[in-house]
Parts: structure tokens; C-alpha cells; sequence
């Protein structure tokens, strides 16, 4: 596959030229990624209530929760190491922080072993500010099919 992309580019591109180019998208892509990441949610999804995430890493979480009016939710049994976490964001003025209960273990209890990785399925249970209790859940269903 990359001999096919070098191919391609040096048959569409001057010779050396492309170079540059794949290092300014690797800048515009990949360094802080997280800081473009949360700069999106913040210009488009700020008023959202609840946004659904797939495929975070932790470091993403984590600057999403110092950085926007959201909780992040997470489940426990979650592998951050892999950078492939589902999660579940709760605007701050319309949810109770200190209500949302993980019930992500219970529900890949009730699954066949092995459906799917740890961190591909969030679930939790919270409640509004208004009393209305809200089951919610994220996942990432790109396990090798296994939970499709």
C-alpha cells in the first residue's frame, strides 16, 4: 500500500516536491491533534447536550474536559493505551455530574466474550438537571465485526 502512495504521488508530482507536502499535512493533521479536535467541538457542538465520541484517546479526553462545559465520561474497564476509546460528553448546565453511573460492565456482561475490545462500548446512566434520567451510550463498532 505506501509503494502504491509513493508511486502515486511521484507520477502526479514533480520529483521531491511531494515531500513537503506530506509534512504539512502531517502538521495540519496529526501534531495536536487533540487541540484540533476539541477546537472542532467548540466552533460546532458547544451547544449540544450530550456528543457521542469514538475512537479518543486519552489524552483527547482529558483536554476535552479541561476544556469544554462537558463532563467526559469513560468506563472504567476502558484502554486508554490504545487510543481507540468510545465516550460519552454531558453539557455541564443540563446534567448532573455526580449522577452518571458506568454501567459499561454490566452490559458487556450480558454480551458474548470477547464481542468486543475494552474501550469500544460506553455506557451510562445520568440525569438531567430537571430530573429525567437518560440512558446513553457510545460504541465503536469496527472490532474485526466481532460486535456488529
Amino acid at each position: 500500500f505506501d509503494m502504491l502512495l509513493v508511486h502515486l504521488l511521484s507520477s502526479v508530482m514533480p520529483a521531491r516536491t511531494w515531500q513537503p507536502l506530506k509534512w504539512s499535512l502531517h502538521r495540519a493533521l496529526y501534531e495536536d491533534k487533540e487541540a484540533s479536535c476539541v477546537g472542532v467541538l467548540q466552533r460546532h457542538y458547544a451547544g449540544f447536550d450530550v456528543v457521542f465520541v469514538q475512537e479518543a484517546s486519552e489524552k483527547f479526553a482529558a483536554r476535552a474536559w479541561a476544556c469544554l462545559e462537558f463532563c467526559v465520561l469513560r468506563p472504567a474497564r476502558s484502554d486508554g493505551r490504545r487510543s481507540q476509546m468510545s465516550i460519552i460528553m454531558l453539557r455541564l448546565d443540563r446534567f448532573v455530574e455526580a449522577s452518571a453511573r458506568d454501567l459499561t460492565g454490566e452490559v458487556l456482561d450480558l454480551l458474548p466474550p470477547k464481542c468486543v475490545e475494552k474501550g469500544d462500548l460506553c455506557v451510562f446512566q445520568a440525569l438531567s438537571h430537571d430530573g429525567r434520567p437518560f440512558l446513553l451510550a457510545s460504541f465503536h463498532g469496527d472490532s474485526g465485526g466481532r460486535g456488529a
